[in-house]
């Protein structure tokens, strides 16, 4: 088995070259993985990030209406599942040719 000694550790978000380790034992701050270069790509997920975080902010977290007609059936014991139209939607979802309502 070889060691390649420019592969990072994993969940350390370090690395350190081996040959360039000291050799009288001292302690020396690791290089941080990736420090040439990388910044512009973290720049751009992290715009493009941003974005996605704003259009999100522009939807309702939850469907009040919907919430309230569901708990208002369920409680007058209104509420009836249709189990071949869950199956449908299970499946659906599960290959991916479902849709949500």
């Amino acid at each position: 088995m070889r060691i390649d000694p420019n592969v990072p550790i994993p969940n350390s978000g370090t690395t350190e070259r081996i040959a360039d380790a000291p050799s009288t034992g001292a302690a020396r701050s690791p290089r941080r993985a990736g420090a040439t270069g990388d910044e512009t790509e973290v720049a751009g997920a992290s715009a493009s990030i941003s974005a996605l975080a704003t259009q999100l902010g522009n939807f309702p977290s939850v469907r009040q209406e919907r919430v309230q007609a569901l708990r208002q059936a369920v409680r007058s014991g209104n509420y009836h599942v249709d189990a071949a139209q869950v199956a449908q939607s299970m499946l659906g979802d599960l290959y991916g040719t479902g849709s949500r309502s």
